[in-house]
């Protein structure tokens, strides 16, 4: 049909040009198939065929072709979609056991936290939101999230500072493939990071957020050959700073040394980059961190799986006998998991040894080291002083405290505890039923419940008091100033050396209420304790003399 359209007299191709209307290109339309409108208008430019009416709009495609439509956006922050990742079957070193990513839809830039519980998400986003916004100069526009309980809780958040919560619709869930294809190259190069260092599964919280920190100065053919950290900053990252994730790492440890000959630096392995502190995060042998900005790097070398090559021995400055020295097996306990270390010094000789070409040739190890207490001061264990221990085949029964005054009441031991309290109160005159008068500042008032255990773990008493909700109370009105009587451990150290020097006996006692004995000049009114109400529940409480948590 095309060749017979191209081979019409030009005559009468000008003559349909002229003459075209609305159903004549809606004919043509139809007989190539609806093809796309872009097709359609150049096979009628090749042909010169120039209708009077163009079609842009066609009932037939719509209905048989219909297919999704593209966003596009122009600058940063414009859209960020933020997503849960989680829980973790591996819980993570420092316990967490989620993760939450934000993602910018114009720079692609990839922002990561990890979380112990999802409830976390509002806290962490008022502190990203804050974050970006004064690094970048630009405000979030919108904030694109799934229908779920965390994200539906930042709703007011959002329109309080003016940020729409686009949801995803339902059943589109395209509208949150970034977000899952982002999830999936999270993990995956994550686990990869932990593959080569041969790390374990524990550390995949560092993992991720070393690499988000990767992908965000990776150059990609979806931002055009650029990198999401030129986008969002405008300016070039610094690729020098990138070292190999786990590899071997020598932080300076002089600001940790407790000891003068402590060595300088030891042999560590890096776990990430410290936003925080611009400088690298490095795991030692026994399991701690150090955060620290002078490291030196050997980036041949992964101190997890290859322990022995750790240190790297100049075999010039090792020549300090002449004779060879044995080989010396070195047990270092590693929180890691890591087989036991075992160095060979056999190198360390300038005579070579006909053992020495044999790699599993170790000596035994040296006798151990005697553990005995030599130094000369003077311990309870060497006089044989032992504090007696007391075995106990079956387990006292102590009550647990009770959650609220309605099971305190149930039990017979707490409610004599409380009645027991109560009445101290009366009889101390610490309180008096009165009417509140009128502008006078009122304070609540609530019980709480503790067992004292005694020496070996067995009961000793139930203890109720009567606590003031002190937070009700206004500065300047009701309290002028606020402090906690305090003794030093000179006075008691001074009182116990004038015991010891006078021969005297010392017993210790405990006595009930001694806070009662401290008078208010303030006027301060509390409701009735619960379950102790008068017949006129009108009544509150005149504090004379101050209770717990009042200020």
């Amino acid at each position: 049909m095309f060749h017979a359209l191209k081979s019409i007299p030009n005559c009468f191709v000008n003559t349909i040009s002229f003459t075209a209307d609305k159903i004549i290109v809606n004919t043509w339309h139809e007989c190539f198939g609806h093809c796309s409108f872009k097709v359609f208008k150049q096979i009628l430019s090749q042909c010169n065929l120039r209708a009077c009416k163009d079609v842009h709009f066609c009932f037939v495609c719509v209905c048989g072709k219909c297919h999704q439509s593209l966003n596009t956006y122009t600058k940063p922050l414009e859209l960020i979609y933020i997503d849960v990742w989680g829980p973790s079957p591996v819980m993570a070193s420092n316990g967490a056991c989620y993760y939450v990513f934000f993602l910018d839809v114009y720079t692609k830039f990839t922002w990561i936290y990890v979380m112990h519980k999802k409830s976390q998400v509002i806290n962490i986003f008022k502190t990203f939101k804050t974050l970006v916004e004064n690094q970048t100069g630009h405000k979030i526009c919108a904030l694109q999230t799934d229908n779920v309980r965390e994200y539906l809780s930042l709703t007011p958040f959002l329109h309080q500072h003016g940020i729409h919560h686009r949801l995803i619709c339902p059943y589109t869930h395209e509208q949150n493939g970034s977000v899952e294809r982002k999830h999936r190259h999270i993990v995956d190069m994550g686990l990869t990071l932990l593959v080569i260092v041969s790390l374990p599964l524990r550390f995949w919280a560092e993992a991720f957020i070393a690499f988000a920190h990767i992908i965000s100065v990776l150059h990609t053919e979806v931002l055009n050959g650029n990198n999401p950290y030129h986008l969002l900053f405008q300016r070039q990252p610094n690729y020098n700073k990138f070292k190999l994730f786990g590899c071997a790492c020598y932080p300076s440890l002089r600001p940790y040394n407790k000891r003068k000959f402590a060595f300088r630096s030891s042999c560590c392995l890096i776990l990430g980059y410290s936003i925080q502190h611009a400088c690298y995060i490095c795991l030692t042998l026994e399991g701690k961190t150090i955060i620290s900005r002078h490291v030196i790097f050997n980036e041949s070398v992964f101190s997890y799986n290859d322990l022995t090559n750790r240190f790297e021995i100049d075999s010039a400055s090792s020549q300090v006998s002449s004779e060879p020295l044995p080989s010396i097996t070195v047990m270092q306990p590693c929180p890691m998991s890591s087989p036991s270390l075992v160095i060979n010094n056999d190198s360390l000789s300038p005579s070579p040894s006909p053992h020495n070409h044999s790699a599993s040739h170790i000596l035994p190890s040296p006798p151990p080291i005697s553990t005995a207490n030599t130094q000369p001061m003077v311990t309870r264990a060497k006089l044989g002083i032992f504090k007696q221990k007391f075995y106990h085949t079956s387990l006292p029964f102590i009550p647990s405290p009770p959650t609220s005054v309605k099971y305190a009441i149930a039990s017979p031991i707490w409610f004599t505890t409380m009645y027991e309290e109560y009445n101290a109160l009366l009889s101390n005159n610490t309180l008096t039923l009165t009417s509140l008068p009128l502008g006078a500042p009122f304070v609540g008032c609530k019980w709480v419940y503790k067992t004292k255990l005694n020496a070996y773990d067995s009961l000793q008493r139930c203890k109720a008091r009567l606590v003031a909700k002190g937070f009700h109370q206004t500065g300047g009105v009701d309290y002028a100033e606020t402090f906690s009587p305090v003794v030093r451990h000179t006075t008691v150290r001074l009182v116990l050396a004038h015991v010891v020097a006078s021969h005297w006996p010392i017993r210790q006692i405990d006595i009930n209420d001694v806070f009662l004995d401290g008078d208010l000049t303030e006027r301060v009114y509390t409701q009735q304790p619960p379950s102790f109400t008068s017949t006129d529940p009108h009544l509150v409480c005149h504090l004379h003399k101050a209770i717990y948590d009042l200020k």
